[in-house]
């Protein structure tokens, strides 16, 4: 095939943005596991098969010099607990939703699973499917932490004189919260309040930071009860039916974001 001068700048500048936009999502990710890139890459070397990755291949894909390839993304993946497609932006075996194409009807893009809003334009089903991909995975490590204080809170021998037994599990439930709301997906997200097409995301991060928030507000309710009566146990069960009740609103909130982000 014989390109035109434009044709070839076009496809170099296609690849060197290809090569900028996976490391951004590396960098982003990595961050948000509290992991340096060198202790990313002994996580990589000592928890899955393959040839070494270093700290300095590390920063070439996140600075874009290198490309972010599939056999790399896969391992790092695995340690970050993310879907591969969350890393291999740009691949189209891990597309979120079909692209559409020049000739397409607003439409065709219209019906996508998840949008509620039609005549989306390709930047905006892009921009969409972004925003799914990255905060699904957050939100389902949200419900997972939630999912375990719950249990805890439920179980009569949890039932301690202090709420210092559940501290582990309710700084985790705050933290993933956290990363959630703070995520700069969310961030755009909760700016486009006018835009219809977003409130599956929009509704996921809503939920997680409410969740967030009751989990704080019952933590310090158990503290002052452990402080005050001596004992926090009979307040555990009234926090687990409260945090059930976000949980839930979390999960159906998760649901269609999680569908888009995986599609069958």
């Amino acid at each position: 095939m014989i390109f035109t001068d434009i044709e070839r700048v076009a496809a170099l500048d296609s690849a060197e943005n290809l090569k900028s936009r996976r490391g951004q999502v590396l960098r982003s990710a990595r961050k948000h596991a509290g992991l340096s890139a060198r202790r990313l890459a002994e996580r990589i070397n000592d928890r899955t098969a393959g040839s070494d990755l270093t700290e300095n291949a590390i920063y070439a894909y996140e600075s874009g010099r290198v490309l972010l390839s599939r056999e790399a993304a896969e391992r790092i993946a695995e340690v970050l607990r993310l879907p591969v497609g969350h890393l291999l932006v740009g691949d189209p075996d891990y597309a979120v939703l079909p692209s559409a194409s020049p000739g397409s009807s607003t439409e065709d893009v219209a019906v996508l699973p998840g949008l509620s809003h039609a005549g989306l334009s390709p930047a905006e089903v892009a921009a969409w499917r972004a925003a799914c991909t990255a905060l699904a995975p957050l939100g389902q490590r949200l419900v997972d932490a939630t999912g375990v204080l719950c249990r805890q809170l439920e179980v009569p021998r949890f039932s301690l004189p202090s709420p210092a037994g559940f501290s582990a599990s309710f700084e985790l439930v705050a933290a993933d919260a956290r990363f959630l709301s703070e995520h700069p997906e969310a961030l755009r997200v909760r700016d486009l309040q006018a835009d219809a097409w977003y409130e599956r995301p929009q509704a996921l991060v809503e939920a997680g930071a409410s969740l967030g928030k009751v989990a704080g507000d019952q933590y310090r309710q158990l503290e002052v009860a452990g402080q005050e009566r001596g004992n926090c146990g009979p307040l555990c069960a009234d926090a687990a039916t409260k945090l059930r009740q976000e949980w839930d609103r979390l999960v159906t909130a998760l649901g269609p974001v999680w569908q888009a982000a995986h599609p069958r």
